[in-house]
């Protein structure tokens, strides 16, 4: 689909609605397809910037780093044990939150639960993680996600997320003494 406007590495958002039509109710695909974009941008914006513009790029490495990319992902997945939070970090959630303020603030409601955290990822509910951050949203809403990471989080913040960890890890160690 991208074709002739592929200009090398950079963001990119894949959103299969057919899949999500065939989980949930068609009244409620507008609002999970918001709240999946929302969750992807928040993986976009918690990663190293990928993207670098590149006026004159020869066609022929445009097509080697897409095949390289090609290989990469038809790799089987390894075998390292990784946990149910992997890529759903304290920066990830501090990022979907503070999305989901601003798209509050624009009429798209949705919930923090929806967005980050929860049993899924290992992890307690996003709503907690909401409440650490107080008013935060509110308050950094003007500056840029670079800006916002490069502040200390609220302590009660960083504190769940060290006990959502810690207490992975316990679960961990019982199951493997069992």
């Amino acid at each position: 689909h991208i074709g002739d406007l592929w200009r090398g590495r950079g963001p990119c958002m894949v959103i299969n609605d057919i899949s999500l039509l065939a989980d949930v109710h068609p009244e409620d695909l507008e609002d999970i397809t918001l709240g999946t974009i929302i969750h992807e941008l928040a993986h976009i914006l918690d990663r190293p910037v990928l993207f670098e513009v590149r006026p004159n790029v020869e066609p022929a490495l445009i097509k080697f780093e897409s095949l390289v990319l090609a290989n990469a992902i038809t790799r089987p997945r390894p075998t390292v044990q990784v946990p149910p939070y992997h890529g759903h970090g304290a920066s990830f959630i501090r990022i979907a939150l503070h999305l989901r303020h601003r798209a509050w603030q624009n009429g798209v409601h949705l919930l923090a639960n929806e967005l980050c955290g929860g049993q899924r990822y290992g992890l307690s509910p996003g709503s907690a993680y909401k409440g650490t951050l107080g008013d935060e949203p509110r308050r950094l809403a003007h500056l840029t996600f670079n800006q916002i990471l490069a502040i200390e989080p609220p302590v009660q913040f960083t504190k769940l997320w060290a006990d959502d960890v810690v207490a992975h890890e316990h679960s961990l160690s019982q199951r493997s003494n069992a």
